[in-house]
């Protein structure tokens, strides 16, 4: 049961844009989810900027989770699948679990090489339990790379939003 409410709310978060225009919390934090520049250093202790941040419908193509999508004929469900079934499997949900079902509504950046970018933020109104953020961004940080999005046939910088249910 709990597996399908988290694959129910990423895929109408997925289908919708997951745009939370009217969340007032929300529109506070969309300024704030476009920045113009975005600043990560790799492994090589390099740092790279972010010029432009795109949205899933401003893109040509949007990233995907997996490569193996990228021959799928729906190439966008098949990513939300993986992803669906990354959280179910690599979720740890805190020793201390919410007293009932709770979401936390994720925003990150996948940059132009498909790793997740350091800009996460949670747009939920309050914080649904004790761990349960961190659990958000363990989950986040050993996430694999994605396929960047891809705009006029280059890679670009994307912001993702995904419901994550406690």
């Amino acid at each position: 049961m709990k597996s399908l409410k988290i694959i129910f709310f990423f895929t109408a978060a997925i289908a919708l844009g997951v745009s939370c225009k009217n969340d007032k919390t929300s529109q506070s934090e969309e300024k704030a989810d476009r920045p113009s520049k975005e600043v990560k250093g790799n492994s090589n202790n390099m740092v790279t900027a972010v010029d432009k941040l795109y949205r899933s419908n401003e893109v040509d193509t949007p990233a995907l989770f997996s490569a193996s999508c990228q021959q799928n004929e729906n190439k966008a469900k098949c990513s939300q699948n993986m992803l669906q079934d990354y959280i179910k499997n690599n979720l740890v949900i805190p020793n201390k679990p919410p007293e009932r079902r709770q979401r936390e509504v994720i925003s990150f950046t996948i940059l132009t090489d498909g790793s997740i970018g350091k800009n996460i933020r949670f747009i939920s109104k309050k914080e649904v339990c004790t761990g349960c953020r961190a659990a958000a961004i363990t989950l986040l940080s050993r996430m694999p790379k994605w396929v960047p999005a891809m705009k006029e046939g280059k890679t670009v910088a994307m912001s993702m939003t995904i419901p994550i249910t406690f």
